[in-house]
């Protein structure tokens, strides 16, 4: 199956308002139509967006380490998409995981370099059989860069070196991007034998710790427009939170607003510091409605990149009518976004009736795709391939959802939920930033000062990045 293709069932065809796709899977065998309505016209107009004409212009000049950066609801993953679907076609966009990488329809790091999932070794980085990749690439793009560790880093550097032949520069003469936010997700440190390794070879875990970027210092772009809140006074709170300012005004004040304002709100999402919170009170809340429950399950075909327990939608998703939704994938139509919420009106074979903000629509099987990068031997080119796809209706139960997993959506009424207090820096900001306004947050419990975690070389990172400015 060729990238971009949509499966659809034929009874779609009987649907006058129904989303663009079901499917119809024989045992090997796909139906596929493409929508009517193309889902980039959304992106057209950001070739006009003042700081993505910037970075354009940085790439097109030949800058050869950029890291673009900004706040959350500044428009970091929509640069890429505009940047892959109006810029360079062919250009691969990698990620540290495969729930990352889906995001952004790209591929592993570990997966396109052929990396052990483990700390890597001089040794574990071989020359691929497939180089004509690496000889025909010009730039490569790595999205959430702030989870990429300092010797996964590192290990991309020489992998790029060795697979170009080029061991004089790094990254072997390779146009790298890079995307995130360093005060939002941390890079994932498993163990204590990890902990130690990492900070006697580097000064931090961070990826900016890495030796090769100490030899190729990258140009810093940083996204100032926040997209997702209008508010200056909330905007200006979430920023001291996001950089560990003024913390005790601030804590307070976000307290004093916001603590037990609407815990019983019905149209507010909960988030939790973890998924077991989450499915406990999605498996409570699903029990306590009456009525038959209905069992969706996913088809996976060809070769999937996620475990079951980290697909977008549920490989075993149960549903009634009545229950909290929402959508894990954007209508082509923007009818409904990755982040909608939404009410399960009515639940059938071939379809769910999902009533939302904007109306009540019907809401077919969709397709995510696992993408493998190769080279083209006749075109001399990179193309993207699926490799493998998954099937599923685009909704998840939804009175909770965990901090990681809304990172990049955007809620109008949160309740936030610290447990035992925020596990891992960036947590309580993410946690906030997901609402579009003050009015909209409500505290389980009130912010604790120890729940705000700050990494302190990365705080010192963006203090000299505003004092360049």
């Amino acid at each position: 199956m060729k990238r971009n293709e949509k499966i659809v069932s034929d009874s779609a065809k009987n649907s006058d308002d129904c989303a663009v796709y079901e499917y119809n899977v024989t045992k090997d065998l796909c139906t596929v139509k493409e929508p009517e309505t193309s889902p980039l016209k959304v992106l057209e107009p950001l070739q006009h967006d003042e700081e993505y004409r910037n970075i354009l212009s940085k790439i097109q000049n030949g800058c050869k380490v950029l890291f673009i950066t900004g706040k959350a609801g500044t428009g970091k993953s929509t640069f890429i998409r505009y940047y892959t679907n109006f810029v360079d076609l062919s250009v691969p966009v990698l990620a540290p995981t495969g729930v990352a990488a889906l995001n952004v329809g790209g591929q592993t790091i570990h997966s396109f370099f052929h990396f052990p999932p483990r700390v890597i070794n001089n040794e574990d980085i071989k020359p691929l059989k497939n180089r004509g990749i690496f000889l025909s690439l010009k730039t490569l793009i790595l999205d959430e860069v702030s989870m990429i560790r300092a010797d996964l880093m590192d290990a991309i550097d020489q992998a790029l070196r060795k697979n170009t032949g080029n061991y004089v520069v790094p990254f072997g003469g390779i146009q790298m991007v890079f995307v995130g936010d360093l005060l939002q997700l941390p890079p994932v440190v498993a163990s204590a034998p990890e902990i130690k390794y990492l900070y006697r070879k580097y000064k931090s875990p961070y990826f900016l710790s890495a030796h090769c970027l100490q030899e190729a210092p990258p140009v810093v772009i940083e996204l100032k427009k926040v997209h997702r809140q209008q508010d200056e006074f909330f905007i200006n709170l979430l920023s001291k939170i996001r950089a560990g300012e003024d913390l005790i005004h601030t804590i307070g004040l976000i307290n004093a607003l916001c603590l037990d304002c609407d815990l019983k709100s019905s149209d507010a999402i909960i988030l939790t510091p973890t998924n077991a919170a989450a499915e406990l009170i999605n498996d409570s809340r699903l029990a306590e409605i009456d009525g038959n429950e209905h069992t969706y399950e996913g088809v996976v075909l060809g070769r999937f990149s996620l475990d079951d327990n980290r697909l977008p939608s549920p490989k075993i998703l149960k549903l009634k009518n009545g229950c909290r939704i929402m959508f894990t994938k954007n209508h082509p139509d923007r009818k409904w976004v990755n982040g909608t919420l939404g009410t399960v009106v009515e639940c059938c074979s071939r379809y769910i009736l999902v009533e939302t903000p904007n109306g009540v629509y019907h809401v077919n099987r969709d397709i995510w795709e696992s993408i493998q990068y190769n080279y083209d031997n006749k075109t001399g080119k990179i193309k993207a391939e699926t490799v493998g796809t998954y099937i599923q209706f685009p909704v998840t139960l939804a009175w909770a959802i965990t901090i990681h997993k809304s990172q990049g959506k955007t809620f109008d009424k949160v309740i936030i939920d610290p447990g035992n207090g925020a596990f891992a820096e960036g947590q309580i900001y993410v946690a906030l930033s997901r609402c579009r306004t003050l009015e909209g947050i409500s505290l389980m419990k009130p912010i604790r000062l120890a729940d705000i975690k700050v990494d302190a070389v990365i705080k010192e990172f963006y203090e000299n990045l505003q004092l360049k400015i």
